[in-house]
């Protein structure tokens, strides 16, 4: 791809704005990255939501080109296919054509394949259902050399079947800001968890510690809407706050405020919109996060994420089954969190290595080669 003259981006995504979703913030800060010395068009469903305040509570730098296709969510796979041939034929009669499209909707990648127009799709799950069965037929004919993929993690090309296409591994990435200074920290014996509360995202475990360490708060921060009233009951206890929903831009913020982070991590982890099982594919933004805040980072032993954590270096892992190996390195690190500022160090300079504008420059590096 000739990229000598680069100019204009294109990219779709099936998320409307406003969303509290982890894809539309992927989304937003990587091409935020591209913005700064290229016009970036973002095709969405809808838009609801002023470009200040998108601006604002993500914390954008550049400025992004927002194009609302259908004003009206994608609610349903009809509305989704809708969404997709609308735009396909946007672009297609676009008078300026793009230099790069770039999407997170595989049926629009697909579509845009079949007509012959190179572009390259975002992976971070395997597919089901009628995605699959379009994706295998199109990968398997001559349109596939239209297609360039950037996937997650290694586990993908094998489960999508495209060891032998075109494809770059990018994981996901962290905005780099200054650590503040140990002082500057609000809480003790207080750990923190940010993310969805979803089956085998951790809050299972965080239950379960808190039953045993009393003397330790957990600080859970989230969307608690999509839980329902039993399940709410079952994480609110004592030493268990819900600090609610924080804007992305809030984020290194809040993670300043504490030592200790968690992503305590079941086998088996479910995704915001589907029964997929994730666990060998996640990138979590989370993790990124606590990286450039400095955090102490306790995790459960995910194998996707064995090339970054890396244990006593930048985190610790820990088995997940093991109740009392989680207990005994939390109150070790609260008797004195001094000695492990080597963690915190090592997590900020783990961050250095996956920023938006690292993430950006190695798809833009590879697409000039391919």
């Amino acid at each position: 791809m000739k990229l000598n003259n680069l100019k204009d981006i294109i990219y779709i995504t099936e998320t409307s704005l406003p969303s509290l979703s982890a894809n539309i913030i992927n989304s937003l800060k990587f091409c935020d990255a591209f913005a700064k010395n290229y016009k970036v068009n973002f095709f969405l469903p809808k838009l609801d939501i002023s470009k200040e305040k998108i601006k604002q509570d993500f914390g954008l730098e550049n400025e992004i080109h927002f194009s609302e296709i259908l004003k009206k969510n994608v609610s349903n796979s009809l509305m989704r296919f809708y969404f997709c041939i609308v735009t396909v034929f946007k672009i297609i009669f676009r008078s300026k054509k793009p230099d790069i499209i770039i999407g997170r909707s595989i049926i629009c990648s697909l579509i845009l394949a079949l007509f012959n127009k190179k572009n390259v799709i975002e992976i971070h799950n395997n597919l089901n259902g009628l995605t699959k069965i379009l994706f295998k037929l199109i990968v398997k004919t001559y349109f596939k050399k239209n297609l360039i993929f950037i996937v997650i993690n290694q586990n993908l090309i094998e489960d999508l079947e495209i060891k032998n296409l075109t494809y770059i591994v990018l994981d996901d990435a962290a905005d780099i800001k200054k650590v503040k200074t140990l002082s500057t920290y609000k809480y003790e014996n207080t750990c923190v968890y940010t993310g969805s509360f979803f089956k085998g995202k951790g809050c299972e475990l965080i239950i379960k510690l808190s039953k045993i360490m009393p003397n330790i708060q957990f600080h859970l921060y989230g969307d608690t809407s999509m839980l329902k009233e039993f399940e709410l009951k079952k994480i609110l206890r004592k030493n268990i706050k819900l600090k609610g929903y924080v804007e992305y831009f809030k984020i290194k913020d809040v993670l300043n405020k504490y030592h200790v982070a968690l992503m305590p991590y079941e086998k088996k982890i479910s995704a915001r919109s589907s029964n997929l099982e994730i666990a060998r594919y996640i990138s979590p933004l989370k993790m990124f996060d606590y990286f450039s805040a400095g955090n102490i980072i306790l995790s459960s032993k995910v194998r996707a994420l064995d090339h970054i954590l890396k244990h006593n270096v930048n985190s610790f892992i820990i088995n997940n089954n093991n109740l009392n190996n989680w207990k005994f390195l939390i109150n070790k690190i609260f008797r004195n969190t001094s000695k492990f500022e080597y963690i915190k160090y090592n997590a900020f300079s783990t961050s250095k290595k996956y920023s938006w504008k690292k993430r950006s420059k190695k798809l833009l590096n590879f697409l000039s080669t391919n």
